[in-house]
């Protein structure tokens, strides 16, 4: 038994284009309260495959309401045929647990034509969401077991590289849902639907059509047939009842039964013909309409695509600018530090500089007062001198007198 082949797109596979090699396809249209930045610019391709599904990427932090709202909103009217609450966040409460539960009972209520799911990893619904179980809210006691699941757990080796390989078959295996419960109760795998089992380093991305080398590779829990079955695609024909005059019947095979008065069926033929060919007129105009709308989509694609890769390109500079600017703040930061430690290199210096003007002036005081002293006292000796050259002359005088 061939498994149906499946795949999770959301803007980090950056664009799609339907290769034909997909039995179904989930796309996210939304995070909290925001599109997906490449909803739109995928839809087209999606809508190309019949069994598909919207994705709400659900945010705790946010009113499960607005979020409700807002996600209905932007799938309605493009022929999804599940909806699907993804429970990713760290955020791992009670009153989230509840908002949770009330967002998918809200989507079931407003959209009662189409199947509801969920989306999250075996741990949390094992050991966080299944702990629940038995709250009481405004949608009724939770019971996880009232929705269908779409479990992510990837059975991979991963290299130095980042490159990871699977270590089981997803066609011949299922996910490991039979690990004993740490806190919560045994998970139930009759209503694990949807597998993702392979992700991050996948290099698939080229394979299913994908922009980005990786992409969420899925598998669903049964065959093709049976996932038609579960999209609510297989429409059983209603049963013609048997035709007691066969002979009144037309090229269109339109079966008539005569009615009270036995009347004549030729009238109600023509008319009939007459609207079929009304029909078959309008049929054509719209089927002109339908030619032109496709060539304008193709515009619009065209125009779409030079545009991503544009955006693909100013990503590129934006990076590469931010880049630089990251270098330049390092060797700012570099020069604040080192400015910051010759301004403290500074400030001892100053500090040492002024020490010594205190000691050249305390030299100087100390020199000044010593030259005045040493000059009063060359004063002193000179007046001494003057004195005995004085006292000698005359005591020659004195000599050279008495001499003669």
């Amino acid at each position: 038994m061939a498994k149906a082949v499946g795949m999770f797109i959301s803007e980090y596979q950056l664009s799609f284009n339907n290769l034909g090699n997909l039995d179904y396809i989930f796309q996210r249209a939304q995070d909290g309260l925001v599109t997906d930045d490449e909803f739109y610019a995928m839809l087209p391709q999606v809508q190309t495959i019949e069994c598909r599904g919207a994705v709400h990427n659900f945010r705790p932090e946010k009113d499960w309401k607005q979020q409700a709202d807002r996600f209905l909103s932007l799938v309605d009217g493009k022929g999804f045929k599940i909806l699907c609450g993804d429970y990713e966040s760290g955020v791992l409460n009670k009153q989230a647990a509840i908002d949770f539960w009330c967002f998918l009972n809200y989507l079931k209520e407003q959209r009662p034509a189409i199947k509801v799911i969920f989306y999250t990893g075996l741990y949390k619904l094992r050991d966080y969401l299944n702990v629940y179980n038995g709250v009481s809210t405004q949608y009724g006691i939770i019971n996880w077991e009232l929705f269908d699941y779409w479990i992510a757990q990837y059975p991979v080796s991963t290299d130095a590289n980042g490159i990871t390989t699977l270590l089981k078959d997803p066609q011949t295996s299922s996910p490991y849902l039979s690990i004993p419960p740490i806190g919560g109760v045994v998970v139930r795998k009759t209503l694990q639907k949807f597998w993702q089992y392979w992700a991050d380093g996948n290099k698939q991305g080229a394979k299913y059509g994908c922009g980005s080398r990786d992409t969420n590779c899925d598998v669903f829990s049964g065959t093709i047939a049976e996932l038609r079955t579960y999209f609510n695609i297989n429409v059983v024909p209603p049963v013609v009842p048997p035709v007691e005059n066969p002979e009144c019947c037309n090229e269109l095979d339109v079966r008539l039964v005569v009615l009270e008065g036995r009347q004549d069926p030729t009238a109600k033929i023509t008319e009939l013909d007459a609207k079929y060919s009304t029909l078959h007129g309008e049929l054509d105009t719209i089927t002109n309409k339908i030619t032109g709308v496709k060539t304008d989509l193709a515009l619009v694609k065209t125009t779409a695509d030079s545009t991503h890769t544009a955006l693909g390109n100013t990503r590129i500079e934006l990076e590469e600018l931010e880049r630089k600017n990251a270098d330049l703040t390092s060797k700012i930061n570099q020069l604040e530090r080192a400015v910051g430690e010759f301004a403290t290199e500074m400030s001892f210096l100053s500090g040492e500089v002024e020490k010594i003007i205190d000691n050249i002036e305390v030299y100087k005081t100390e020199v000044d007062d010593k030259f005045d002293k040493v000059w009063t006292s060359v004063k002193n000796n000179t007046i001494q001198i003057a004195t005995m050259k004085i006292r000698l002359s005359a005591i020659a005088w004195i000599t050279n007198l008495f001499k003669k």
